[in-house]
Formats: structure tokens, C-alpha cells, sequence
């Protein structure tokens, strides 16, 4: 990526412990999810990670920066439009399914 080309690349994984891995995999997610890559960056990015070959430290970092972004409860009261629970999590406050 643009700031330190920080792909995760098989060879890289054998030089970090797993902590490492995961938290620098978080890191990474989170970034991603912060809107400081454009989409080129993104796509190589994907590309780079092959669901075949990527690891599961790598996988955990990525899932608990999805995770811990997560807004778990919506003020539909907020909007000026009404608010659809699509999937039937509860997050428009109305508990519907």
C-alpha cells in the first residue's frame, strides 16, 4: 500500500511471531476501512490476499478490526427517512425480523 507497502506476503509471514501478524493485519484492516488507500490500492490488496494462502493470524487481525469498527445500534429516530432492518439484527431499534 501506499504508506509502507504493507502486503502480506508468504515470506513475510515466517520472519513475524503470530501476534505480530495479527496485529499488524489489524492494522492493516483498519486502515482500509479508514479510507487511507484509493481503490488501486485496494485491488492489490485483494489480489495480494488469496483466500488459498492467506493465514489464519492474518485472517483473525482482519476479522476483529471488522468487528471492532462495528456500530451495533442505530438511532433510526436520526434519519429524516424510515429505517429498513434488512437483516434482521435488531440495529434499527425496533426489533423487527
Amino acid at each position: 500500500m501506499s504508506n509502507n507497502d504493507k502486503y502480506f506476503y508468504m515470506s513475510d509471514e515466517i520472519s513475524l511471531k503470530s501476534s505480530e501478524l495479527k496485529k499488524a493485519a489489524y492494522e492493516e484492516m483498519t486502515n482500509i476501512m479508514e479510507g487511507d488507500y484509493n481503490t488501486d490500492e485496494i485491488l492489490k490488496f485483494i489480489k495480494i490476499n488469496n483466500p488459498d494462502c492467506i493465514s489464519e493470524h492474518i485472517l483473525h487481525g482482519y476479522r476483529d478490526a471488522v468487528i471492532d469498527s462495528g456500530i451495533y445500534t442505530l438511532d433510526a429516530d436520526q434519519f429524516d427517512k424510515p429505517v429498513v432492518d434488512i437483516v434482521g439484527t435488531g440495529g434499527d431499534g425496533r426489533f423487527t425480523a
